[in-house]
């Protein structure tokens, strides 16, 4: 009866603000209808099967790495005499730069920004090791100094650049040395560890796994071999970063050499490797670049057009705190949970006709290849966490000014932090993490989205867990905005039953809802004490002055009374703190609501009438 009564309250406060209930649906539905328009000035792109990408890289030798044109912004001119030894670096110095000015042979400190300062000094020769997985192991002794003779008979530089290690325990000592990079103890760049030779050579490349980066910090030197790295872009056309990784911090130049000593081992006469990387050709295929242009803006507009219901419900909610009307329903014997409940429903239903909407109208130019049933859980669970977290919002709030504010500006932040950790490159943690707002959760999903159709395929139930260039998948997607609907759903309640109101107090204490296990009462031991109340009322009452003062109990009451079926207020007492010392705001007060019979309380201000009902 009571959520009846509640429901329909609610319906009747939307419909005397039509307005402002139209445009709550109205809004999101306009905005997502622009994004549908701008889609019509847009074709579906059709690309034939070519080489679209020029990228083609020569794998340095290890001469090439090692003659390093340390000179190059003191003494420019020495670039005209020394092009053939320093030809390598003068084509891919950019890339060096780009990929943090390090790799196996050298380590060079850049300034700040974009902006690369060097000097004479501000690269760092580095060392190689060559070692055998263990010293007790003679045929991995014999392959790594029979590797050190060839490699140093291949280049007579690199022999100022060995270090000797006994084994590969030795090197990590030397590593993880407190002296380990001072004069005495060079860094290293490099170590090959043998662990297997012939006939089945087995070996180890070590390097270091990121780059100095100056002020902004290390980068990626050498792509990580994490089984859940994103390694591959599939819609990305030329080398992908993965690749030039490889490349330019010198570790298939290493590779190579390694594998041309054992060819070498193995016929018995100079075999050389040496690679390159070519382009290939692409297969004919179709894109909507609607959607490549959009991906990021299209989480921006939704987020922007569900800013006015979010507002629209905090207000509601923090409203009727603010003016009193939910403390006096409250007063009146509404349960919380009714009154939670009722709204909860009635914006449900609402938000579901919204959702319902925007699906419709997605589908006819928007979203032309996904299943609408994926499309409209999708805006549903966006909104459905919308309303969760305005309800959060409002239970922390008894100004409606200050809860509005403060609710959009964070719903707003959830954009930007999507917007820092959307790269294809972002950890899924932090994404995780920053999905907690539903509004990056949502953006995070048009990334998704987005792929799918622009490519032409559409997501579907069969591919929701499925994504080309991220591990935030719509699966994930979907399971954060769950998550974030059921969270602040609770965390809402939490807080409007823990945290005082405007009247200076709460209905439950912090831990209630976590004491489980906390001693409950029996019915008998309830029944006693209430007998006990009714007899001190009873012996209280015969001791009162009856001169007009105090109403005499008529005696029909007294059985109503002893039968319990009153509400009985025996020595009532409430004490607040102030800064004057504790205040009794109600001192021993003796009263019983019998049923079937009204009962007013009466006194001027500040008495303490609203005190005894709470």
């Amino acid at each position: 009866m009571q959520f009846k009564t509640q429901f329909a309250k609610n319906s009747s406060l939307k419909w005397r603000s039509p307005i402002k209930s139209f445009c709550e649906i109205f809004i999101p539905v306009m905005l997502l209808c622009a994004l549908a328009g701008i889609k019509t000035t847009t074709t579906i792109a059709e690309s034939p099967a070519k080489i679209y990408s020029q990228d083609s890289w020569n794998i340095p030798s290890m001469e090439q790495l090692l003659n390093f044109p340390e000179d190059l912004f003191t003494d420019p001119s020495f670039i005209l005499q020394n092009v053939t030894k320093y030809s390598w670096y003068l084509q891919y110095g950019g890339k060096f730069l780009s990929h943090g000015g390090s790799n196996i042979a050298w380590l060079c400190y850049i300034g700040g920004g974009t902006s690369f300062q060097f000097s004479s000094t501000s690269c760092q020769s580095l060392m190689f090791a060559v070692v055998p997985e263990s010293s007790s192991n003679q045929t991995q002794v014999d392959a790594a100094n029979e590797f050190q003779a060839y490699w140093v008979k291949r280049y007579p530089a690199i022999e100022d650049r060995l270090l000797y290690f006994e084994d590969s325990n030795a090197l990590d000592d030397y590593m993880q040395g407190s002296s380990y990079g001072d004069v005495a103890n060079p860094p290293l760049g490099l170590g090959i560890v043998f662990n297997a030779a012939a006939p089945s050579w087995r070996y180890s490349i070590r390097v270091n796994r990121t780059a100095n980066y100056g002020d902004n910090g290390p980068i990626r030197n050498i792509p990580s071999t994490s089984s859940n790295a994103k390694t591959v872009d599939n819609l990305q056309v030329g080398l992908s970063d993965y690749t030039e990784q490889y490349i330019m911090s010198g570790f298939l130049t290493v590779q190579q050499d390694v594998d041309s000593f054992i060819l070498s081992k193995g016929m018995n006469k100079n075999i050389s490797v040496a690679a390159n990387t070519f382009p290939m050709p692409i297969q004919a295929y179709t894109n909507d670049p609607f959607w490549a242009d959009t991906s990021a803006t299209f989480g921006l507009f939704m987020m922007l057009s569900m800013l006015y219901p979010v507002a629209m419900v905090i207000q509601q909610l923090v409203t009727e705190k603010e003016t009193k009307i939910r403390e006096l329903m409250f007063m009146m014997g509404l349960r919380p949970s009714m009154y939670h409940a009722a709204w909860m429903v009635f914006y449900t239903l609402m938000y579901t006709v919204l959702s319902a909407l925007l699906t419709g109208f997605a589908s006819i130019n928007l979203f032309n290849y996904s299943q609408s049933s994926v499309v409209f859980v999708y805006f549903l669970l966006f909104t459905l966490s919308s309303l969760s977290f305005s309800f959060f919002i409002a239970s922390l709030f008894e100004r409606t000014n200050v809860s509005v504010v403060v609710g959009l500006l964070v719903y707003f932040i959830g954009y930007f932090l999507f917007a820092a950790l959307s790269g294809s490159d972002a950890a899924l943690g932090p994404q995780l993490l920053v999905s907690l707002l539903p509004s990056a959760a949502f953006c995070f999903g048009t990334i998704t989205i987005s792929e799918w159709e622009g490519g032409l395929i559409g997501v579907k139930w069969s591919n929701i867990a499925e994504s080309s260039s991220q591990d935030y998948t719509m699966a994930i997607c979907f399971g954060m905005l769950i998550l974030d609907m059921i969270l602040y759903a609770v965390l809402g309640v939490y807080f409007d039953a823990v945290l005082p109101s405007a009247l200076g107090a709460s209905r439950h204490k912090w831990w209630h809802p976590f004491c489980f296990f906390c001693r409950r009462r029996s019915k008998k031991n309830i029944t006693d004490d209430y007998q006990l109340h009714v007899e001190e009322a009873e012996a209280r009452e015969a001791t009162m002055d009856t001169n007009g003062y105090f109403q005499p109990i008529a005696g029909g009451l007294k059985s109503v009374r002893r039968d319990g079926n009153c509400v009985l207020l025996s020595n009532l007492r409430k004490t607040f703190q102030s800064d004057k010392g504790p205040v009794n705001a109600v001192n021993g007060v003796d009263c019983t609501f019998y049923e079937g019979q009204c009962t007013a309380l009466l006194g001027p201000n500040g008495a303490g009438k609203s005190t005894v009902i709470r």
